[in-house]
């Protein structure tokens, strides 16, 4: 068990929250992007140049030269060098960058616009109000140099406005422009975008003497510059990026090139689209993943991704981002040591190969560096950020679990500018070189106080997210599978072929229909060393808090960022009574108590004992709760403080949302007992209730738990409408969607479906394949879920090492609104 956690980033049997932060990436590629794609042809397009005047082109073998309208207008063959530039109508610009001097960022546009007008009536420079949600930016001039920029700087600080910093902004395109191809004959003017299209495997086209597979697109783009875009089937887009991000890896190590292959197809998949207003999916640079066409392919390589063809990794239903980078330097990251949110299937982990307990060789898995900076390159650095000053240091004042400085602070005179996670590594970059990595301890040497130099000596190249491609290799000569690599680096995530995802689509867009679509998973590893199962998970009123349930350790509260044990009893069951306070039924030798707890106070007050204390359902207008205690439904009336009998030879009370009748179980029977008269009607259903019994929040429906079956009834007429195999159910807090766990997939996992109510359409929420769920819970909102799973095993060893328990939260947009 030690082992398969170590494998999976370190944790003991740890529980997960899923919790509200931001992702790297605001919105993956969604279902509906996905299906576009391979309706289209499975084509990725590849931004190779963006905003240029001019490009040269060379091609190799033939080329159909198509119009944007696909109007055939000739071909090239053999060898051939096109030069390409943009011609614009009279008065026309393009867009550019100019350099402007902020002033003020208010959220008041009133006080904004008051500044501004001050600014104009002192000074000759255009002054101008930017809205950047939720900022109102006021900015000076529109310079065409920094050195401009500064010159104005130093003219408003002599007029008392000292406290200005640099900022660009891009000035909108304004006219028409059209292409202009020297080097071949007969195409007509007017032309804004031009395709090049190969009439075989073997020609290539080249742009900044790099060859290219694929089809050449080239157009005037919205800055009336000119951009060059690669089209081409995903599989020869994924040959050039293998060679570029492993191409060092050789033939000897194929399955760690098989991993990369997958990664970056899934990364591939997950970005679709990022750069759709410029008119192509991702860059060709490391801003989305290295590219350089065909000139470092190989046999390995190609063999690498045709053998790994359409298989992609999946977490949730969806294609992850699978991030990766270049060497760990002993400890994948963790991400909220890189960015401002957390991931479930990124967790860091050591780089220990698992079998063996052997650090990975230093050659692989160590990358050492330095990096000195001059006290005055630092302050040009701290400058560049706005910060003036004679004294300097820096100090190292955060680190994360895996070792990464996560904040440091550079203090320049008495202004201190704090660096955080990832951006540590743009903020110190010099030269146009960025930081290797985060892993880095400092030595300072100071010379008559004074910080002389700073040298940062650190381990690793990259952010350290995901794959490690040194380790890759390294784990590759261990006789590891592409799939256990992959497995080792994203945990949870499944490796499944795109026929299978491309159903998975399907029903994200079936949910999407009745308006509910996941928008995010993430997850927080915040408690060490579960014993206990949870029984039992359920969100306050207000959904500010997330209680959950482990019998032999009582309850937790994951409030406000943080867990915190609230009950150490043994604890059966928990219902809430108002956002601050709830009540829980405790089992011992002696035997069982209910105990209400004021969470504001911590106070506990007993609400009395019995054999055995079930089945809590609480009625908010009547302030009394129902419970199965000793044998009989029984209610404890608040205001009296006192339990009454109510209905013997009864279980699983539940009370419907105006009070006004109960629902229970008596020998396999579903009864409904009207509260004010006093009369009892059975419902008979074809599976027996064995309980418990939940109605819907609007007082329609009853869902009721029989034996491995979800039954539905019409409270109206007391029919059956809706049944299926599965358990642990829970409505919407609108009552829009039913929720309930079913066993679902090859694995035999359990997956998480979703019930429209009076539609009765059903569908697969999670496809959860690393994990199997056991509960469900709505947040008060129906925008959110929280899953209680067992994850299944990681790895092919360590089989018989009971499951991880988990507890997950995803993310949902329903149309209903924030």
């Amino acid at each position: 068990m030690a082992e398969r956690r170590r494998r999976c980033g370190g944790w003991s049997a740890a529980l997960v929250l899923v919790f509200l932060l931001m992702m790297a990436k605001a919105q993956a590629a969604t279902p509906q992007d996905f299906t576009r794609f391979l309706d289209t042809g499975g084509v990725i397009r590849i931004g190779l140049v963006d905003g240029v005047d001019s490009l040269k082109v060379q091609t190799t073998g033939r080329f159909e030269v198509v119009a944007a309208e696909s109007s055939v207008l000739g071909e090239v063959s053999g060898e051939r060098s096109l030069e390409l530039s943009i011609v614009r109508e009279s008065g026309a610009r393009p867009q550019v960058a100019v350099h402007r001097l902020q002033v003020q960022a208010a959220r008041e546009q009133v006080k904004a616009e008051q500044t501004a007008r001050e600014l104009q009536a002192e000074f000759e420079y255009p002054v101008h109000v930017v809205f950047a949600e939720p900022w109102y930016k006021v900015q000076v001039g529109d310079f065409a140099t920094r050195q401009e920029a500064a010159v104005a700087q130093e003219h408003m600080r002599q007029k008392g406005y000292t406290d200005t910093w640099f900022t660009t902004h891009q000035r909108a395109a304004k006219g028409a422009a059209q292409l202009v191809v020297r080097g071949m004959e007969g195409l007509p003017t007017g032309l804004t975008e031009l395709h090049l299209r190969p009439r075989n495997g073997h020609s290539r086209f080249l742009v900044n003497g790099r060859p290219y597979r694929g089809e050449l697109r080239l157009f005037v783009n919205s800055q009336l510059k000119l951009a060059a875009v690669n089209a081409l089937p995903l599989n020869q887009y994924l040959y050039g990026v293998v060679a570029a991000e492993m191409g060092n890896a050789g033939a000897q190590r194929l399955e760690a090139l098989k991993a990369q292959a997958v990664a970056a197809r899934s990364y591939a998949l997950n970005h679709l689209g990022d750069y759709q207003e410029k008119g192509f999916d991702l860059l060709s640079t490391v801003m989305s993943q290295a590219y350089y066409g065909s000139e470092r392919e190989t046999d390995a390589i190609r063999y690498a991704v045709d053998s790994t063809e359409g298989e992609v990794l999946v977490f949730g239903g969806e294609i992850i981002g699978a991030p990766f980078h270049s060497n760990a330097g002993g400890h994948t990251a963790f991400p909220e040591e890189v960015w401002e949110g957390t991931i479930p299937y990124l967790r860091g982990t050591q780089e220990v190969d698992p079998v063996s307990r052997q650090t990975l060789d230093a050659e692989y898995n160590t990358y050492e560096w330095e990096v000195t900076y001059t006290e005055n390159q630092l302050r040009q650095i701290l400058q560049a950020q706005g910060a003036e000053g004679e004294s300097i240091d820096a100090e190292i004042s955060a680190r994360g679990p895996s070792g990464r400085v996560t904040e440091m602070a550079l203090t320049i005179g008495g202004s201190v500018r704090v660096a955080r996670k990832d951006k540590i590594r743009q903020v110190l970059s010099w030269n146009g070189k960025i930081l290797p990595s985060t892993k880095f301890v400092l030595d300072k040497k100071y010379r008559n106080g004074r910080l002389v130099t700073l040298t940062l000596r650190g381990w690793g190249s990259g952010h350290g997210l995901g794959l490690s491609q040194a380790g890759a290799m390294a784990l590759a000569d261990r006789g590891w599978s592409y799939r256990q690599i992959l497995t080792r680096y994203y945990c949870y995530a499944r490796v499944i072929d795109l026929e299978r995802y491309r159903s998975y689509a399907r029903e994200e867009n079936r949910l999407a229909s009745v308006g509910l679509m996941k928008e995010k998973w993430d997850g927080w590893v915040f408690a060490e060393g579960l014993t206990d199962t949870v029984t039992q998970i359920a969100y306050s009123p207000d959904g500010a808090r997330l209680a959950w349930v482990q019998p032999s350790q009582g309850i937790w509260l994951w409030h406000q960022g943080k867990p915190s044990h609230i009950v150490s009893a043994f604890v059966t069951e928990i219902e809430w009574i108002s956002p601050t306070r709830l009540v829980y039924a405790a089992q011992s030798d002696a035997g069982a108590e209910a105990v209400e707890v004021d969470l504001e106070t911590g106070s506990k007050s007993a609400l009395g004992k019995g054999r055995a204390i079930h089945a809590l359902s609480y009625s908010p207008g009547q302030e009394m709760l129902y419970a199965q205690k000793d044998g009989m439904v029984q209610v404890y009336l608040f205001r009296q403080r006192v339990w009454l009998p109510l209905l013997t030879d009864a279980s699983y009370p539940s009370i419907s949302p105006d009070g006004g009748h109960l629902a229970f179980i008596r020998q396999g029977k579903v009864w409904i007992y009207d509260t004010r008269t006093g009369q009892s009607v059975g419902i008979t259903g074809d599976v027996p209730a064995t309980g418990p019994v939940t109605w819907d929040p609007q007082g329609l429906y009853l869902a009721v738990q029989g034996d491995e079956t979800v039954t539905v009834y019409d409270v109206s007429n007391y029919r059956e409408v809706y049944s299926a195999k599965g358990d642990t159910f829970a409505w919407s807090a609108s009552g829009r969607y039913l929720g309930y766990v079913r066993s679902a997939g090859p694995l035999g996992n359990a997956d998480v479906f979703v019930v429209t109510p009076g539609q009765w359409y059903e569908f697969n929420l999670t496809h959860t394949d690393g994990a199997g769920e056991k509960l469900l819970a709505w947040h008060p909102s129906d925008r959110m879920v929280a899953l209680y799973s067992e994850a299944l095993e990681l790895l092919s060893e360590g089989e018989g090492s009971p499951p991880t328990p988990v507890l997950w939260q995803v993310r949902l947009s329903t149309g209903a609104g924030e």
